[in-house]
């Protein structure tokens, strides 16, 4: 932040009276806006003195934050929000994925989900009407389970 003192303009439309006198205006603005406001001063005849880096008041100096703290606060929200996201699409997909339901009562076995079953969850239905519920720990399990279905005859 900059700050700049002792900005003074002069109307013609005043008085001679009123002319010699001087407003002291103080800006305050961020560093990349120094520019900008330099050249509205320019455009509007005001004279800016150089810009001196912004101190606040000694009795209000504890009511601004620490400029060090901002990136930690932006660093701790962007792991928030990417932590919620991570829940509320793993949410998402407990609801719209369900288990599967393999019916090997049919000609070919027929394989489809079902949102009744838990995500993971497997039911065979086995051609003589009986069912069997698996639950694979990983894709050899599965593939396992998958061809002694599959090999079943109706």
């Amino acid at each position: 932040m900059l700050q700049f003192f002792r900005a003074s303009a002069q109307d013609s439309e005043q008085t001679n009276n009123e002319r010699n006198q001087k407003v002291s205006v103080s800006f305050i603005v961020p560093s990349h806006d120094e520019a900008k406001l330099r050249a509205l001063a320019k455009r509007d005849q005001f004279d800016l003195p150089p810009a001196k880096p912004f101190t606040p008041l000694r009795e209000e100096a504890d009511t601004y934050p620490d400029p060090g703290f901002a990136p930690l606060v932006i660093i701790v929200g962007a792991v928030v929000v990417g932590y919620v996201a991570k829940i509320s699409f793993g949410l998402w997909g407990e609801y719209q994925y369900g288990g599967l339901i393999i019916d090997a009562t049919r000609s070919p076995v027929e394989i489809r989900e079902h949102r009744a079953l838990s995500r993971g969850h497997i039911l065979v239905i086995k051609p003589d009407g009986s069912s069997e519920n698996f639950q694979p720990n990983d894709e050899t399990e599965l593939e396992r389970i998958l061809k002694k279905v599959l090999t079943l005859k109706p």
